[in-house]
């Protein structure tokens, strides 16, 4: 229902529902927290999403996975946080997938921030072209 929420533009009302679910000791689970995530994205909740994406360990005792990484990304770059969000994807516990890149790319490109495009772009580029290896690696390697 919370997800519904927020694709229906009523973000809000998904993060009012989301509390009252936590004042009456509804279970929670990982879609629960992807809906809740995007409904901070939609009604532009910045703070209030990041206090609810800490709180997943903190609180809630949840590993984030990669789609509330993907919400927070997406969150942040509507948000016009797009350095914020490229952060986040840099200290992911996992890699990033095309669906992370892609809302990052495309808030870079709705807020024109072509640098950090190029600069995405560029490393994307370089990580394929040497097989994901590390850092230590690459640097052996130039």
């Amino acid at each position: 229902m919370i997800s519904c929420l927020a694709l229906n533009g009523k973000g809000e009302l998904g993060v009012d529902l989301f509390e009252e679910m936590l004042s009456k000791d509804v279970k929670l689970n990982d879609a629960t927290f992807v809906g809740v995530l995007a409904c901070c994205a939609h009604a532009g909740l910045v703070q209030q999403g990041l206090d609810l994406f800490a709180s997943m360990t903190t609180k809630h005792q949840f590993e984030p996975k990669l789609e509330h990484y993907g919400s927070m990304v997406d969150l942040l770059g509507c948000s016009r946080c797009v350095k914020e969000a490229h952060d986040l994807i840099c200290t992911m516990p996992m890699n990033p997938n095309a669906t992370i890149w892609g809302a990052l790319l495309s808030a870079c490109r709705t807020h024109d921030n072509m640098e950090l495009v190029e600069s995405v772009v560029w490393n994307s580029a370089m990580t394929i072209v040497l097989g994901r290896k590390t850092k230590e690696n690459v640097d052996s390697i130039l």
